[in-house]
């Protein structure tokens, strides 16, 4: 893939793009439309996604280590076999993804959190201030009591599949070290 590590990249629309395999190691992608886009085996370390939409975005065997995705969207994002330790999760909304792989001594705090967390493991990691929500409550309180849309691909979703996800799903799960203080499971 190409190279375009360091690259300021904020705020541009990447909408439906094949990026697989780039490195974006340490670029500036905050504010980028990311929706949709193919991003499996990218190295996206030390990468800055503060308040990117991630929506529908494939991160199959990505690397996000020390990524900052703080204020992220994550809707239906596939995160499986990801390596994203000490990356910042911090007041990201991650719902109805898939997530799996090593997430060791990443930030959460602040984050809504309604998706499966089977076999993950997040050893060292703080759940402090995490919000374990039922979908419909978590995407309202931060996106507002609208649809979630894919206008350019002409689509809508009213929070559809969140039938039975009132909490968390964390069968399998690594938990040693982290911090449930004040967890609501």
């Amino acid at each position: 893939g190409s190279d375009l590590s360091g690259a300021n990249l904020a705020g541009v629309n990447f909408f439906n793009a094949n990026l697989e395999g780039v490195k974006l190691i340490n670029a500036d992608l905050s504010g980028a439309d990311l929706r949709n886009v193919n991003l499996r085996g990218a190295n996206l370390d030390g990468a800055s996604l503060k308040c990117a939409n991630l929506s529908y975005a494939d991160l199959y065997q990505a690397h996000l280590s020390g990524a900052n995705l703080q204020g992220a969207i994550l809707y239906r994002t596939d995160l499986r076999d990801v390596v994203a330790d000490n990356a910042s999760f911090i007041n990201a909304l991650i719902y109805l993804g898939q997530f799996s792989g090593k997430f060791q001594g990443v930030g959460l705090s602040g984050a809504i959190l309604m998706t499966y967390l089977s076999g993950i493991d997040l050893s060292g990691t703080s759940l402090k201030g995490v919000h374990f929500q039922p979908m419909a409550k978590a995407v309202q309180q931060r996106i507002g009591p609208r649809s979630i849309s894919n206008s350019e691909a002409g689509e809508s979703y009213q929070y559809e599949g969140t039938e039975g996800l009132d909490r968390p799903k964390l069968e399998g799960a690594k938990l040693r070290g982290a911090d449930l203080t004040g967890v609501d499971l």
